[in-house]
């Protein structure tokens, strides 16, 4: 039973403790208990008894998940967690008696499901405790739970196994609260405003709704090539047709894209229609709306992002897609065709990929000079025609739409919208040049849809339209930079997928930034540099270094040097230091941390527990060392001084 001992002694061999619990699940069978049964009984959850401790004078029920135990001879201490909280339960064979306290020590395991009853106590300490008179197995667990101290920290086995992730990271859980209650502020929030919330089809035989690239597949019986939708766009406005004059749906799209911290194939967007309403009134209704939500949900307009204070209450500032152009890189964009736009677009560092026209170049430019400096909540307004085949023209621009898309934090695209376009003459042809651009090589262009340009014919009144991200919307409002860290299962590499060798090999490179801040020593600053090497070199193994050799005159072996070359720069400041670890983490780079008690102390327990008394902001960090794709590294450290 080396687990219930309170040292920490490391996490156990999965494959030795898998057995050991296999024999102990044959020994419960063989006394005849059930390991499994499908009934259980409780009569308060543990958050209600600690809430109403004083109160409660009969024996209670309770059921949970074993996290830990102490053995002290003929007692026991255990830890029980269910989704409320977590509280201890005293065993003592006076108590349950010798052979069902003797049953409990040889066969019942952290990570078991257990109901306990009995009293309720207080420690000498004074912890809240239940005095255990009988307890009955609900399930047996066969694989231990991540170590105790360290708890799960590798990303990608956080992401593949959210299990074990939330059952680790009570902030985790914390999120995907938070993300549940704003999925239910936003229905709550439309259908009270009397919007009717809508299901389209996920399915559908022309991808169409926003300019991306399609999922297909192809379904057997009607012998047809179907596309899982990139946007529900389409069909809600069939409905504000069929005389709906508000309606939302909180919908699931995929997009065959990119993944990156702001991308997922799989994501979650609320799109919703306003008959009679216009992309102006449609920038003060969503002011209001956030800032209600970001309060609802935070306790205030301000949220933290990012190193920035980021607040929420409107009115935003409104900037047109032209001017900011026109002001931040002195391109007009009324005096260029295609081909002059993008050689502007490659004298600016810009690859300009195949099939690029003039919208698609205005809107990478506009992302790489523009979008970056929009900090607090901004409308980018009247985008190029190009951009938006199903928005309205302006009618004295008509080479530019009734368009805004909502930026914030200089990076996060979280809504987009416009005066939607209800000529059907004119949408044809918007369609007709989406399919040119197709056969250009756009493989993001729109699909031309038939049935929706007669559905037009019949009549769309004046309309305005929005689809924000809900998966974004979270990032921002529980501070987190990865749209993985906020949806519960990602998309992730398959792991029996065999990755094919990429045509060239992608250099890396690795940069130690030590905090010129910290007040530190010759020898401290050496320390912090050693670690920082060392924890990378011991967590990318072998990868890391070259195997080959060379020999000496005397036939001597040297190795050579590791493979990757490591830089080491500073950084002025704690905050300067955290943001870099932020961006790192968002761009997925590996990221090493050294902190003040890492100098002081080898014990994990102590920096563990130093750590959980303080937010990440109040951390001072020593140094950090990044690793990843060489052109990554170098954007984000170009303007870190080289240590000498």
């Amino acid at each position: 039973m080396e687990e219930k001992k309170a040292k920490n002694t490391g996490q156990p061999n999965q494959a030795t403790e898998y057995k050991t619990r296999l024999e102990r699940l044959a020994k419960i069978r063989q006394s005849g208990v059930e390991p499994y049964p499908s009934v259980c009984q409780r009569s308060l959850s543990l958050d209600e008894v600690l809430a109403r401790f004083d109160q409660l004078k009969n024996e209670v029920t309770v059921i949970g998940r074993i996290r830990s135990i102490r053995l002290h001879g003929g007692s026991c201490f255990a830890h029980l967690e269910d989704e409320s909280g977590k509280m201890q339960a005293y065993f003592k064979r006076d108590e349950t008696g010798l052979e069902p306290y003797k049953f409990f020590t040889q066969t019942i395991d952290v990570g078991d499901f257990i109901q306990v009853s009995g009293g309720l106590f207080r420690t000498q300490r004074g912890e809240k405790t239940l005095l255990v008179k009988s307890y009955r197995l609900l399930s047996k667990s066969l694989l231990p739970l991540p170590e105790k101290w360290h708890g799960l920290a590798d990303v990608e086995t956080r992401f593949r196994k959210r299990y074990l992730d939330l059952l680790s990271n009570p902030e985790v859980k914390e999120i995907f609260k938070k993300r549940s209650r704003v999925i239910r502020f936003i229905r709550d929030y439309f259908q009270n405003d009397g919007f009717m919330e809508v299901d389209t089809p996920i399915l559908q035989a022309v991808a169409s709704g926003a300019i991306a690239r399609p999922f297909k597949t192809h379904h057997n019986a009607l012998n047809a090539d179907m596309y899982l939708r990139v946007a529900p766009e389409l069909y809600l406005k069939e409905l504000v047709i069929g005389g709906y004059e508000k309606v939302f749906e909180i919908a699931r799209c995929f997009r065959n894209e990119g993944i990156d911290y702001a991308h997922n194939p799989e994501f979650t967007q609320i799109e919703f229609y306003w008959a009679y309403q216009d992309y102006a009134g449609l920038m003060a209704y969503m002011e209001k709306f956030m800032a209600r939500l970001v309060e609802e949900i935070c306790g205030s307009t301000k949220v933290e992002y990012d190193g920035q204070t980021v607040d929420f209450a409107g009115p935003y500032a409104r900037v047109d897609f032209r001017q900011a152009l026109l002001e931040e890189i002195k391109i007009d964009l009324d005096e260029h065709d295609a081909a002059s736009l993008a050689k502007e677009a490659r004298e600016r560092g810009l690859k300009v990929g195949r099939g690029w026209g003039k919208g698609k170049l205005a809107d990478e430019l506009y992302k790489k000079f523009v979008r970056p400096k929009l900090i607090n909540p901004t409308y980018i307004i009247n985008h190029p025609l190009e951009l938006s085949p199903l928005a309205k023209k302006i009618k004295d621009r008509p080479n530019y739409v009734e368009r805004f898309q909502l930026i914030v934090g200089g990076r996060i695209e979280l809504m987009n919208a416009f005066s939607e376009l209800n000529d059907a003459v004119d949408q044809a042809e918007r369609f007709k040049f989406q399919q040119e651009l197709a056969g250009q090589g756009d493989d993001e262009a729109m699909g031309k849809d038939d049935e929706f340009v007669e559905a037009l014919k019949y009549g769309l009144p004046p309309t305005a339209g929005l689809g924000m991200g809900i998966d974004r919307l979270v990032n921002i409002l529980t501070q987190t930079h990865n749209i993985k860290e906020v949806i519960l299962f990602p998309t992730l590499r398959p792991v029996c997928q065999t990755v094919k060798p990429a045509v060239q090999k992608q250099t890396m490179m690795a940069v130690a930034v030590l905090n010129q801040g910290a007040k530190m020593s010759g020898w401290q600053l050496m320390n912090t540099v050693a670690h920082l090497n060392a924890s990378f070199a011991g967590r990318l193994g072998k990868e890391l270094f070259v195997q080959d050799t060379i020999k000496t005159k005397d036939g001597q072996d040297i190795r050579l040097n590791i493979e990757q070359a490591i830089m080491i720069k500073t950084a002025k400041s704690d905050q300067e230091i955290i943001s870099l670890i932020n961006k790192s983490k968002a761009l997925d780079l590996d990221v090493t941390e050294f902190i003040r008690p890492m100098l002081e102390t080898s014990d994990d327990k102590k920096i563990i527990d130093w750590a959980k008394e303080r937010n990440f902001s109040d951390v001072e960090f020593l140094g950090v060392l990044i690793f990843g794709p060489l052109n990554s590294i170098k954007k984000l450290t170009k303007d870190l001084k080289l240590f000498k």
